[in-house]
């Protein structure tokens, strides 16, 4: 059991790395190519030992690479666009909310990334504390304190946005 020498892997990148990612090129943009491709060579650093043919091998790999890449890109945009229609409306608003969705939304995403991550999980994805927490990696009561401060810091910035349903009482009087 042997190892392949280091300066032979650097040698082969040096070499063959052009070539690898223009190939991959066929499948992924640029950056990704340029990612399957040190993949590749990563994957050739843990072989016990050289393939016979290093370049076909590497090639093989960086082919296989590139199209699980797209592939695994396809079903993510499949999944996003299916997720995104099916939730597309807590981000709408209608004529009769409280608030502005897409304000709200915007504000969501300025909170601080722990908080916004317990209320994205408690109230879009419909997740108990318990979940929240197992999540987050949190005890339950750090998962309740994260949701409460990102809904009180939601509040204050939404206080001056919001729409008040209750008709003004003509009847009263100031004294």
């Amino acid at each position: 059991m042997t190892w392949i020498d280091p300066t032979k892997l650097g040698d082969w990148y040096e070499a063959f790395s052009p070539s690898l990612s223009l190939y991959a090129r066929q499948w992924v943009d640029a950056v990704a190519a340029d990612d399957v491709v040190q993949d590749a060579f990563v994957q050739l650093m843990r072989q016990r030992s050289e393939p016979v043919h290093v370049k076909a091998w590497l090639f093989r790999v960086v082919r296989n690479g590139a199209i699980s890449r797209t592939r695994s890109r396809r079903r993510r945009r499949r999944y996003e666009l299916a997720v995104g229609q099916a939730g597309a409306a807590p981000f709408e608003s209608r004529p009769d909310d409280l608030i502005d969705a897409r304000l709200a939304a915007s504000l969501l995403g300025e909170l601080d990334g722990e908080q916004r991550e317990a209320i994205v999980l408690r109230v879009w994805g419909g997740l108990s504390f318990d979940d929240v927490a197992a999540t987050m990696g949190v005890s339950k009561a750090t998962a309740f304190r994260r949701y409460e401060a990102g809904l009180n810091a939601l509040r204050k910035r939404l206080e001056t946005s919001c729409k008040t349903n209750t008709p003004t009482d003509s009847t009263s009087t100031r004294r």
